[in-house]
Formats: structure tokens, sequence, C-alpha cells
């Protein structure tokens, strides 16, 4: 049966797009099978033949037969090494003129920096107006072709800022103290939305705190009125639950739905009780009888909620077959024991009403320093009746451990303690770090000082933010290393104390503003303060997330702006002639900043045709319902000239997605492919370390409108709290309106997946990622997605690349594999795929090798450092041009100042498998030692 791809762009099902029709006049959205063929139009005109591809299969078979195939290069991430080592691959592709031959150039992060400098160069020569454009570029990369020797300007620019974030070195530079006023005016701008909310947040227990002193002050409420209303809310809950434990079939109690139906209204019942043990201790109303009265209402109760659950479920279950009389006595069983089971819970109730009452409370609350017992109540009411609830729970298990339903209702109910004893957990930090917290803090600076108990509270987060920004931080479980700790584990414990100690912070600055303002208040109009407090607060913090776009003042924009200039900006300084007739091609920085807005060009004014610039970024679902999904975290999302999107959220028009007057920009689109550092990374996300991430405004991430929906052509979400909070919790996923995007090598740091997807038949990847124990991680787990997700296997014949030796000795820069697509005709040869990694081997040209000795981490040194040095990038460029020369010359040595013969891809197919069998050029009899170079 032939149908369109599916989610994944395979032949299959045919995807069910949400929003077919398109929304208030805007365009429909695209599925993947449309921008496939909106892609080959566009590469291959014709490309159909006489027949008609109409479904995901026949467009396969397609492609499969076109002549020449269609070619991918692959451009990996790995920050400003990736970019040098790609611009040197290039240019010995450019060399040979095979660069123009590739239908996709396919980036990721850094590898995305030289691939958009080389579509913006294109697009300035002439882009799909200039049918020489790309006989120019390979002629400008093409050094060794130039008469007089010399680099063209647009690599010249490149050189010029080698230091893209700070061109100009030098701790009292103005570019360094620029980076260093953008910072911390962000990260004042960030806190201006968080401060507010933590603040009113953080002042609930305390308003609760105030609200139980007020109502039972002298003379108290009456408690009653508070316990019936509490069981009242708790037979509600209880009833949901017996009715939902018995009614299994279909979905009917989900996690969502058990939530609002069970956990809150106990949570309210918890609220009432709360307040009524306020009143009946102050009222000091416990008498003896009450160890009598609870376990009897407990008890009623519950079999009211049994009851009120059985019939609801036999009345829902009239259209089952099953025997009446058995079933009867079996739910009369149930209900006597869930009686009994509320029993236990009105005991346990009782007894904490008795501890908080009497002599064991007030001594608690003595040794605390606290007024009476009323924050005690606060932070353990909640916890109080959970724990009641789960006593009852446990008893009822017990009772019926021979039910034939035993271990339905064993699993049930341990999912319902999960819940409520995470509620309880929860309520119960939150609540004793926002009461106790500030006599915490005062202790530990009668003890240590001011000073070094803030000091003492930082240093967590830094421990955190450095550890969970580390190369040495696993993007995969699996790669962690093997000792007891492993560093993510170290990070988002360091996170969780911070979290702790921040919020006891925040409690105290609470704290300081009521005792300002208290005055200033009636005696005993504390929980009128707190409430309107509370509520200025939180509005002013929503009222900041309105004016404060939350992509503007992130990390993002300093990151995005300075790639543009260093990368966009020298792609515009070129000295072809039309330059000189058309003003608008001058590159006219302003003087005092060196930025120039028209640096960034919009990604539908790049080239359609041949080198098809595909952008890999990631879409973040830490909060994914697919479990198979919990690792990785992330979904491939492209950006091309055409479209963006991916399958499961649809694709839209890049001329119209993120923005109404043109759309996505390239220097955009660049920076969100290389947003490494960022709260949510895919497979590298952990909640502590995204809560530390945020609040520090390490943020290179974006936020987008979801293609599925209508707000797609925004820029960004408004307000943006709910969006930052998101971000906070590590709760992102790809059903909502926004959607979050980073660095594509959360997902795959390679970019062959895409490719892979777009069925493409000759693929060169060219892999620059940090990794000196040649682990290959990148690789692997590319390749592991693929077959996973699209059924596509890619198997290497002989895989000889080493990490550096020390001696170093010679070895293989790169690897072939043959890529087995489905349904792939008989007559059609499988996919051939040239994996190029970084390395080195001793027998590189002089320069390199004298780079290589002093440094003994070369070809891998440390993505963290995006500050090259001219030698640094001279010699990653010279490796990459080093290996693809060694490659398209067939393992021949180059004779100088001689262009070498122009070859295509076949013949680069060719020559790339007699290199493999080939040993690297000997340069001469010179080698280096101890860093001198010797002849």
């Amino acid at each position: 049966m032939e149908s369109e791809a599916d989610a994944h762009g395979r032949s299959g099902p045919a995807q069910k797009l949400r929003n077919p029709a398109g929304e208030h006049g805007k365009d429909p959205p695209m599925s993947f099978l449309d921008i496939r063929k909106q892609e080959l139009d566009s590469l291959r005109p014709g490309w159909t033949g006489s027949a008609a591809a109409t479904s995901g299969l026949k467009v396969d078979q397609c492609i499969d037969r076109l002549s020449p195939p269609l070619a991918a290069l692959c451009l990996s991430g790995g920050g400003i090494r990736s970019a040098s080592f790609a611009l040197g691959l290039i240019q010995g592709l450019a060399r040979f003129r095979v660069l123009k031959h590739f239908d996709y150039l396919s980036t990721v992060s850094g590898g995305g920096y030289t691939g958009s400098f080389v579509s913006a160069w294109r697009t300035h020569l002439g882009g799909d107006e200039e049918p020489q454009s790309d006989e120019k570029l390979c002629a400008a990369l093409d050094r060794p072709g130039h008469e007089d020797g010399r680099e063209a300007k647009e690599i010249r620019g490149l050189r010029k800022f080698s230091n893209y974030l700070t061109p100009r070195l030098g701790a009292l530079s103005a570019d360094t103290w620029t980076l260093v006023a953008l910072v911390i005016r962000n990260l004042l701008l960030n806190w201006a939305v968080f401060l507010p909310l933590f603040m009113g947040v953080l002042l609930t227990p305390r308003l609760c705190a105030a609200l139980l002193a007020y109502l039972a002050a002298p003379p108290a409420f009456p408690p009653g009125p508070f316990f019936a209303a509490g069981t009242v809310a708790a037979a509600t809950g209880f009833a949901f639950a017996s009715f939902g434990r018995q009614f299994a079939s279909g979905k009917w109690l989900t996690d969502a739905r058990f939530v609002g139906v069970v956990v809150l209204p106990l949570v309210v019942a918890s609220i009432f009780y709360t307040i009524g043990i306020a009143c009946a201790a102050s009222r000091a109303s416990l008498e003896p009888n009450w160890f009598i009265y609870g376990p009897v209402i407990g008890c009623a109760c519950y079999l009211f909620a049994g009851l009120l659950g059985t019939a609801a479920y036999r009345f829902a279950a009239l259209g089952r077959q099953y025997d009446d009389r058995a079933k009867l006595i079996e739910q009369v069983w149930d209900v006597a024991a869930w009686g009994l089971s509320g029993a236990a819970v009105g005991l346990f109730m009782v007894i904490g009403i008795w501890f908080v009452e009497t002599k064991p409370g007030q001594i608690v609350a003595g040794i605390i320093e606290i007024d009476r017992a009323y924050p005690l109540m606060a932070i353990g009411g909640i916890c109080l009746t959970m724990l009641a609830v789960l006593s009852g729970e446990l008893l009822f298990v017990g009772l019926r451990s021979y039910s034939a339903r035993g271990d339905m209702d064993r699993e049930w109910l341990a999912r319902s303690a999960g819940w409520l004893a995470a509620i309880a957990a929860g309520w119960a930090v939150f609540a004793a770090a926002a009461l106790l917290g500030p006599q915490l803090f005062d202790l530990a600076c009668h003890h240590i000082g001011l000073s070094g108990t803030m000091v003492a509270s930082a240093l967590p987060g830094a421990v955190s933010v450095l550890i969970g920004n580390s190369a040495k931080t696993p993007a995969q479980a699996d790669a962690a290393p093997a000792g007891r700790f492993s560093f993510l584990q170290i990070a988002s414990l360091a996170a969780l104390v911070f979290a702790a100690l921040l919020a006891i912070l925040v409690s105290t600055l609470d704290r300081t503003v009521e005792r300002a303002i208290e005055p200033h208040f009636s005696p005993g109009r504390r929980a009128l303060l707190d409430f309107g407090l509370q509520a200025l607060l939180i509005g002013v913090s929503v009222l900041f997330s309105c004016l404060i776009n939350v992509n503007r003042f992130s990390l993002h924009a300093v990151y995005r702006n300075r790639l543009v200039r260093a990368y966009l900006g020298s792609a515009r300084a070129f000295s072809d002639a039309r330059a000189g007739r058309d003003k608008n091609r001058r590159r006219n920085a302003d003087p005092f900043t060196d930025f120039d807005q028209n640096d960034n060009v919009r990604m539908k004014d790049l080239p359609k045709r041949k080198l098809l610039h595909v952008l890999n970024t990631t879409l973040n679902v830490t909060a994914t319902k697919n479990l198979a999904w919990q690792q990785r975290k992330a979904e491939p999302f492209t950006i091309t000239p055409l479209s963006c999107g991916n399958p499961n959220v649809c694709y839209r028009p890049s001329e119209q997605f993120a923005s109404s007057t043109g759309g996505v920009t390239l220097g955009t689109a660049m920076a969100i492919s290389g947003a490494a550092v960022s709260p949510n990374m895919g497979s590298h996300s952990s909640p502590l370390v995204c809560f530390l991430l945020m609040l520090t405004n390490l943020r290179l991430g974006w936020w987008l409108g979801n293609p599925r929906h209508d707000k797609y052509m925004k820029e960004g979400p408004n307000p943006s709290i709910v969006a930052m909070l998101k971000e906070l919790a590590g709760h992102t996923t790809d059903d909502g309106s926004w959607i979050y995007l980073s660095d594509g090598g959360h997902f795959d740091n390679i970019g062959l997946y895409e490719m892979v997807r777009r069925r493409c038949r000759l693929i060169v990847v060219s892999d620059a990622g940090e990794d000196p124990e040649c682990s290959l991680s990148d690789l692997g787990d590319c390749l592991r997605k693929i077959y996973i997700d699209l059924g596509i296997s890619i198997d290497f014949e002989d895989f000889e690349i080493k990490k550096r030796q020390d001696p170093p000795v010679p070895g293989k820069y790169f690897a072939i594999a043959r890529i087995t697509y489905p349904h792939t005709p008989e007559d059609v040869e499988p996919g051939w795929l040239l994996y190029v990694k970084t390395n080195y081997h001793g027998d590189e040209r002089t320069d390199i090798r004298s780079y290589a000795t002093a440094h003994a981490l070369f070809p891998n040194e440390s993505t963290a450092d995006q500050w090259f040095s001219e030698s640094q990038i001279e010699s990653y460029r010279a490796l990459g041009a080093h290996i693809m020369e060694f490659i398209c010359s067939g393992g021949q040595k180059l004779q100088p100042n001689k262009p070498p013969t122009p070859i295509d891809l076949a013949t680069f197919k060719q020559r790339a498998q007699q290199a493999l069998g080939a040993r690297p050029a000997q340069p001469g009899a010179e080698h280096v030692k101890c860093g001198v170079v010797i002849f």
C-alpha cells in the first residue's frame, strides 16, 4: 500500500495534521511529503519524470533513480573548532570543483557558522539569479588558484573576527567590557521577572500561617464547621478514587484527571482540617471522646464515598456480563475494608491534632522559635492529611490481599500513594523553606557573618553551572564515567542545594519587606498584608514579562549579533565589481559598534538550488509523553530557505515563520543551531540544572511559535512568564502554542539524520566534535536514532579511525559506509557515505605538525574555547583542506601551483575509495621534534 510519509519521513500510514485547513486565513501547514516535493522541485526540476509522485513510496522510488544521485554535505557541531575545520574542508572541495555538485548543505552548530558564511556569500554573489555564482564561489575559495596567491577578502574577514565574541582581546578592551555589560544587563532584566514572582509565591506559606493565627485568635471560630467542610471535600475525592479504581477500562482516570478529582479535593480537605485544628487548639477543645469521634467520622466518610463510587461503577458497568452475586459479595467486602480504612484515617487525624494542640507541638514550636504552632500547622497540615490517607490505604491493601483484584488494587493504590506522598513532601519542603528559612539565615549570619553566608549560598550554584555546562557532563546516561557519581549527578545535587538556599534567601527578603510594611497595618491584619503584598509582587512579575521579551534579553541575542558580524558580515566583504554598482551590497557598519543590520539576510532570500542549506536545530520535549524518548528528550527541527519545522509539528514556509515581515533570518537560525548552552538541551537536560541555568540567564535557546498552531508567525511569547516558567522547570513540549529550540547537537551533532530522512544516496559527513578518545559518541548516537526512527541501517566496511597517539603514528582520517534504504529497487546501488573525522597522525604539513606538537589536545581542543588564536584557526583550517585534498586526489600528492582537474561526484566517490587504501603523502624528509621544525 502506497501512502504519505509518516511522522519520521518513512513510507507508511499517512500523518494526520491537527490543522489541515489553516487558521485565520493563513496558509495550511505542510507535511513532510509536501516539503520533500518542494525541495526536489527546486533542486531537480522535472524529477518526477512521467510518473506522478503522489505518495511517500513513489517519491522514494523517484529519488532512488535520480542521476546523479541526491548528494549532501554535512558539517558537524563543535564551535569555532568545527567551523575552522569545515572551512578547510570546503576549500578542498572547491579546489576540485566538487562543492557545487552537492544538493544539500546540512549544518549543525559550529559547522553552521561556516555553512551560513558560504550561503550568505552565495546570496551576495547573485544567488539563484546568477548562474555563475557557484563557480565564482569555488574560484574565490581556491586560494592556490589565485594569480597573486592572496586570500579572498571574505576569508580575511573570518580571520579578523576569529575571536568573534570579543574581537579585541584584553581585560581593558571595549569589546570585553561590552560583553560583560550585556551579560549583567540581561541577567538583571531576567531577575526583574523572576524575583517578584519568587517572592510572591514564597509568601503563600506565610499567608497561610497568618490566616491560621487570625482565625484561631480569641474568640476562635468553632472548629466543627471546618472539620465538616473538610470531610465533605475528602469524601468527594475518595468517591472519585473508589470509582476510578474499579472502573479501569478505557482512559477514564488519567494522571491529569486524578490530580483534578482526587488530589485537589484532598488538598482542599487538608486546608479545612488545618484550620479546624488551629481553632481546636486555641479553644483547648480536644476531649478524650475525639479519639472515638474521629474513627467513627472517618469510617462514615469512607463508607459513604465507597458506596457512592461502587454505585457509580455498577451503573457504568450495566452493559457488562458478569456474575451479579459474586460481584456483589466482592464489592461488599471491598466497601467494608474501605470503611475500616476510613476509621484508621480518622484515628491518625485525631492523633495529629493532639500532637499539635498539646505539649509536643508547643515544644517543637519553642525549639524553632516561632509564635505558637501556627507556622508548624501550616507546614504540617497537608502532610498530616496525606499521611493519614496513606495509612488508611496501607490498611486497605492488607485487608484485601486475597481479593481477586488484589494485584490491580495494590498497583493502583501504590500509584495513588506516590502522588499523595509527592504532594505532602513537596509542600513540606516548600513551606519549611518559607517559614523556617529566615531563622536558619539568621543563625548562619550569627556564626559566619553575612558575607560568609552569601558566599556559601552562591557556591553550590556556581558548581552546578560550571559542571552542568562542562564537556565532561555527558549527553547520554550510558556515557557517564564509571565512578560512584557522574558529573551530571554532582551538578544536579549542587543545583538542589542551591535551590533550597535560594528559597531561604528569598524568604528572608520577604520577611524583611513584611517587617518594613507591618507598622503601617493594625494588629491582627497580618494576613491582609501578606495577601496584598503577594498580589502586588506577582502582578509586577506579570507586567514585566509583558514588557521584557524572553528571547531578546537572553544570551542568544549577544551570541547571534557577534556571529552575524563575524560570519555574515565577512560574506559581504567581497571585491566583485557589482558591489560598486549596488550600494546595498556594500557593508556599511556602524563605526562605533562595527555592526550592520543588513548583514543578517532572511532565510527566504538564500539560494534554493544546489547546496540548499538545511540548518539543524533541536525541538526540546523534556516533558514528552513518548516514554521511549525519555533519554533523548528532543526532536529534530530544520530551518531551510523553503520551510521550517519537522514531521511531528508540520512545516511552514520560511518567509512566514517567526516573523510576519519576511520570516526568520539566517543569523537567528545559525545562532539557534549553535545554542549549546541552554536550560533545555535535549538529552543533556536535567531539571535541576535547567533551573540554575535559567536563573543565571545562561540561555542561548529560542522560543518560537509552534508550526502546528496559529502563532507561528510571531517572534516570541507575550506575556513571556509561562514560557519562562516552562524553561525554568524543564517542561517543554511539542504540542503547546510555543516550542523551545536549541542546538542541533542536542539531537544530532553531525547533521546526518535529516539527510538520510531525505534519502540522499551520496553523503559526506565532517565530524569535528570534541572527541579526544575517539569514542565516536556523536556518530553512534545518530546511527542509533536513524535505525530506530527511520529503519535505515548504515554499515561501515573497514573502520580504522583511531585517536591521536603519542608519539603520533600514521592512520586514517575517514571511513566509508553503505546506506541501506528500505524499498530500494534491486537495480539501484545502496547509498554511500564518507565519514571524515578530525585526527592527527604526525605526517601532515609542517605548520600543522608544529602546532600539534605544542598542543597535545589538537585536533580536539575544548569546545568551550571560543577565543581561537590565528594559529589555532589556521591549523584546523589547514587540516581540513589537507584531508579533503588527499581524498579528492585519490591519495596522490598534488603538484604545487598547478590547479587540479575538476571532478564530479562519481569521480569523487572513486577517488575516495582509492585514498582509503593509500597512505597520506609524506612531506619529504622533514619532521617535527620537540616543537622545532627540522629539515
